[in-house]
């Protein structure tokens, strides 16, 4: 039977995904949860697979993949004080839930799960949920994604494990985390890496010839949540060091500290404003996922330094897709996402980012080399090879043959 026939004998599945219950599935302030879940079943229902969607949901825009079913009820804004007092004080402390206010996430989720009945859900950074599901639709199969080292309280973590059918890690690195500190996890761990959208996110007709000259500008992007961990300050730094002796440089910061233009500026956000001007660029504070391609490819150099291991942010795909030579540092599971694309710098040290970044502006050959390692590097690692990984595991394949 050759695979057309196979393809055609595939019985389509109803997949569920069920956002955590800080993430919103939206293009303005939903997060990497989102973007993932948006990315997968867009591939997944290309190959016929019915796609649905839980989140919690306070009336902002959605993407438009998959049937959508809000959760009400479940946040902050939606709750009394006395609801949220007695969540925090009282059953949160007991039941040692993950997440504020889960028991009435978990509510919300009994209301809306058995209505839709899917065949398959997948649950994210929480190993009560899944058991929660698991419990509720006993039928269902059940499939849990890590993307953080997710610690927990939970005092049933193996019976979470053992009712679901494989845990996808995001990076090797949150393997091995994982089977470090749940041993009985290891069995069932596989790596599901993010991947590069190379429909939305390309290279500007002129990547590469705008930086061709010696002293033509550089323009450099940093482009993260507001996390001292992700180094926005050793950017800045590091550009404006470059800047004193005499180099055509400039930084652009975006981010927040969350997904959302509504939050209020942090403090250090207001000095990152200031050192991103004295580059003659500029802090843009959160920039939606619709606005992000256009910004990300009219910049030459991401710079990323950041100072602990990362599980394996999203941010350097897009930039390896939009033709960006890569500074970060090799820790996590950044390397895993970069391979051979990026340069390293050491963390914690805005000289050597400042190094490796001089080194790109000195030699503009090379600049070139490293940009086109970028792409390459992007069309290896893709979100149609993270869809096709899961389908295989949902379709009864084996992992190892999908990863060839």
């Amino acid at each position: 039977m050759n695979e057309a026939t196979l393809e055609r004998a595939r019985k389509p599945l109803h997949l569920c995904y069920v956002l955590p219950p800080v993430e919103r599935y939206s293009p303005q302030i939903g997060g990497a949860i989102a973007t993932f879940t948006m990315q997968q079943a867009r591939r997944l229902a290309a190959r016929g697979h019915k796609i649905s969607v839980v989140s919690p949901h306070e009336g902002e825009s959605v993407y438009d993949v998959g049937n959508f079913y809000p959760l009400r009820g479940v946040t902050r804004d939606s709750l009394s004080p006395l609801q949220r007092a007695v969540s925090t004080r009282v059953r949160r402390r007991f039941a040692r839930f993950e997440w504020l206010y889960q028991e009435h996430y978990f509510a919300a989720l009994k209301r809306t799960l058995p209505k839709i009945k899917p065949d398959a859900v997948l649950c994210f950074n929480d190993w009560q949920t899944p058991l929660f599901i698991g419990q509720l639709l006993p039928e269902a199969r059940v499939f849990l994604r890590l993307s953080n080292e997710c610690r927990t309280q939970f005092p049933d973590v193996n019976r979470t494990i053992e009712r679901c059918e494989t845990i996808w890690a995001l990076s090797g690195y949150i393997r091995d985390w994982t089977s470090e500190h749940f041993p009985a996890s290891k069995p069932k761990l596989q790596v599901l890496a993010n991947g590069a959208d190379l429909d939305s996110f390309s290279p500007t007709a002129d990547s590469f010839t705008r930086i061709e000259q010696p002293d033509s500008p550089l323009k450099c992007l940093f482009l993260s949540r507001l996390d001292p961990n992700k180094g926005p300050d050793l950017a800045a730094d590091a550009v404006l060091a470059l800047r004193d002796k005499g180099l055509n440089l400039s930084l652009d910061i975006a981010g927040n500290i969350w997904f959302d233009k509504g939050q209020q500026t942090p403090p250090l956000a207001l000095e990152l404003k200031d050192k991103a001007e004295r580059t003659g660029g500029h802090w843009l504070g959160h920039v939606e996922r619709g606005e992000v391609p256009e910004l990300v490819r009219a910049h030459d150099v991401l710079l990323l330094p950041i100072r602990k291991p990362d599980p394996m942010t999203q941010v350097v795909f897009e930039a390896m897709a939009s033709g960006l030579a890569v500074i970060s540092c090799a820790l996590g599971g950044v390397p895993e996402a970069c391979g051979d694309a990026a340069l390293w710098a050491t963390p914690c040290n805005a000289h050597s980012v400042a190094d490796q970044l001089e080194r790109l502006y000195e030699d503009r050959e090379f600049l070139t080399q490293i940009k086109r390692r970028s792409l390459e590097r992007a069309k290896e690692m893709t979100w149609d090879r993270n869809a096709r990984l899961f389908a295989t595991q949902l379709e009864g394949g084996t992992v190892a043959s999908a990863q060839k």
